[in-house]
């Protein structure tokens, strides 16, 4: 692990935590101090962060198809948010605020029932009572950090990632908050406002976020717990549970795809169900959004429900007791199955070329350099420099023409890295895997692109006519070296200087 990593993982962190926990709170500060004794805080972080989401991931899908998801207008609707709350709460109202206030309450008077009304009549213009955190209030946050750690401690060492389809996301990502055409992802419109607050790259969004919502899971998971026990030990005994299960799984990566972000929201749905139906239909309809197809999510929130619905009903002590145990085993079997309903994990880069790419967008400017290499580079390029096709590379030049004196590469940028393999990467194989294990066989190719990069002869001779080719134009040219080199990859890195060589 870097120290490079760290912060760039702290920067997430931050960045999700003002994006849907703080801008939340600060909208809500009228509410808050209408409070008369000791706010619920975690119902009302739950709330928030729902409220939160929901804003994120419709207002992003707009503007994704009208290509205005952009990072002023983001970081403007984020601040404006928090602005108007603040408004609010010096009793500033800004133009139609009353309008769709009185909208809005009838809406959740609906949903939540008599008590809200009663409750903003009893607690007008009256000061809240914060909190003060006990030292089990602290502990509990420790171990909530060490959590966090343990689940990003693979994207904290691995830039490279072991989900096909997050090289899309995060190309899909970039396109977004570039304002380019976009295919809708309503599971990459949701970090959208990561990317501006952070000021990191899609690839390092989407490789931190996992772990983030991870954590918020296996939290949702310990409220739900506390709910039925109403004691901080048995908390407390539970996120150690998971932080052990996290430490000494054999595979511990945590990576992002949409079926665990819906997880996270119907989970959300469930254990804030007690308290507002209204944000629980919400967090209902985040999930939905993301992933409509994964009903196991939304069996996971009735089990939930039904848990919290079972102990709350149940009176004799006895009888209690039994439905808080089968309460609990509910919610570690949704919690291992949320474990182990991911995909399994496949190498589809060298991690050594995850990290050049990475090296190479801190270290250049920006869109002054081009990258020649398989598709995966792209996700670690896409917005930063330019990416070009190694195969469409090697099919354009010959040998000859190469080796020419005269000869220079028709590219306008003034940095070109080309990335060869010394041990052709077997793509789609496990992790550790000693022999390759190929995709893909030569009579199963189904077309030229599948049979270069992932046929075993292909992506074999695709490699060593790259090789072959750069090394008939060092011969003959000065303007390029090795810019790194290990038992798996070479990069070379052609200057090119004004000359155009």
């Amino acid at each position: 692990m870097s120290v490079v990593s760290a912060l760039d993982f702290v920067r997430v962190v931050f960045a999700f935590l003002f994006v849907f926990l703080v801008t939340p709170l600060i909208s809500e500060m009228q509410t808050l101090r209408r409070s008369s004794g000791p706010i619920q805080w975690v119902p009302l972080l739950i709330c928030g962060f729902i409220r939160a989401s929901l804003a994120a991931e419709v207002t992003c899908l707009i503007l994704g198809q009208l290509r205005l998801c952009l990072p002023g207008i983001m970081i403007f609707a984020c601040v404006g948010w928090c602005v108007r709350g603040l408004l609010v709460e010096q009793g500033i109202h800004p133009s139609g605020v009353d309008r769709w206030g009185r909208l809005w309450h009838g809406l959740i008077t609906v949903l939540d029932g008599d008590r809200y009304s009663a409750a903003q009549h009893a607690f007008e213009n009256l000061r809240p009572q914060w909190p003060r955190i006990a030292w089990k209030g602290k502990l509990i946050l420790a171990l909530g950090c060490l959590l966090l750690v343990a689940y990003g401690r693979v994207a904290l060492h691995q830039v490279s990632f072991e989900q096909s389809d997050n090289y899309l996301r995060a190309i899909s990502l970039s396109g977004l908050t570039q304002g380019q055409s976009w295919e809708t992802d309503p599971s990459v419109a949701l970090l959208a406002p990561l990317l501006p607050f952070s000021g990191l790259s899609a690839a390092s969004v989407i490789r931190f976020t996992g772990p983030i919502l991870a954590t918020v899971f296996s939290l949702l998971l310990t409220f739900c717990i506390w709910r039925v026990w109403r004691s901080t030990v048995t908390a407390l005994v539970c996120l150690l549970l998971f932080l052990c299960v996290s430490v000494f799984s054999i595979h511990a990566s945590w990576e992002l795809i949409p079926g665990s972000i819906a997880c996270v929201y119907w989970v959300a749905a469930g254990a804030i169900w007690p308290d507002s139906r209204k944000y629980a239909l919400l967090a209902g309809l985040v999930g939905f959004m993301i992933a409509p197809r994964e009903w196991v999510a939304i069996v996971i929130c009735g089990l939930i429900v039904m848990a919290l619905y079972l102990v709350a009903r149940t009176r004799t002590h006895i009888n209690r007791r039994a439905a808080s145990l089968v309460a609990n085993a509910i919610f570690i079997a949704v919690f291992l199955f949320w474990r182990v309903e991911k995909a399994p994990a496949r190498v589809f880069q060298y991690e050594s070329a995850a990290r050049v790419c990475e090296q190479i967008g801190r270290n250049f400017h920006r869109n002054d350099w081009l990258v020649i290499s398989p598709f995966q580079e792209l996700a670690f390029t896409y917005g930063q420099g330019w990416h070009f096709e190694l195969s469409t590379f090697v099919s354009q030049f010959t040998l000859d023409q190469v080796s020419k004196r005269t000869f220079s590469f028709p590219y306008e940028s003034s940095h070109v890295f080309f990335f060869v393999e010394r041990r052709p990467l077997a793509l789609g194989s496990l992790p550790g895997d000693s022999i390759a294990s190929w995709r893909y066989a030569p009579a199963s190719s189904s077309d030229w692109s599948a049979f270069l990069y992932g046929d075993p002869l292909g992506r074999a001779s695709l490699q060593y006519r790259a090789a072959e080719l750069l090394a008939g134009y060092a011969r003959s040219h000065k303007n390029i070296s090795v810019f790194y080199e290990d038992n798996d990859l070479v990069v070379y890195h052609l200057l090119r200087n004004p000359a155009g060589s």
